[in-house]
């Protein structure tokens, strides 16, 4: 590979990257915004094109919106995929108002450590994807290089 197509892989690379924590900024706690951003710079073009093209995160405020309004029946806490205490906050009508009071705080802290997990997932499966196409173009050229007996 040329110095150039490095360059510019590593250019896209940092593009990408800057991309994606300017627009998504909100959707993590000040202290997981470094080290999401050290772990996106340790991955190859391909894996982090893939697994941020995918990734779908939970805005904060749309979740703090649904707790203000819904989350006395544990609406926010289905969204963030945390049904055991939606289901506690739905039959106890929000833990008579105590647990949908203490969600008002909580939910958006909530809400960015559950994007951190999903970052991470989707980064594991966007790596292992690449990796299962690398060997799969490797097998592809080898039994077109094996000669047929």
């Amino acid at each position: 590979m040329r110095t150039e197509d490095i360059l510019r892989a590593q250019n896209e690379k940092q593009e990408a990257i800057s991309t994606f924590m300017g627009m998504f900024q909100n959707y993590f706690t000040q202290s997981d915004l470094e080290i999401v951003r050290k772990k996106l710079e340790t991955l190859d073009i391909d894996v982090l094109s893939n697994a941020l093209g995918f990734v779908e995160l939970y805005n904060p405020t749309r979740i703090f919106l649904f707790s203000l309004f819904l989350g006395a029946l544990g609406v926010d806490r289905f969204m963030i995929e945390d049904g055991g205490v939606g289901f506690l906050k739905l039959f106890t009508c929000g833990g008579a108002g105590i647990l949908w009071g203490l969600d008002l705080l909580l939910i958006q802290r909530a809400a960015r450590k559950r994007n951190v997990t999903k970052l991470q997932l989707a980064i594991t499966r966007a790596t292992k994807e690449i990796k299962e196409a690398k060997e799969n173009e490797r097998k592809a050229v080898q039994n077109i290089l094996t000669p047929v007996r």
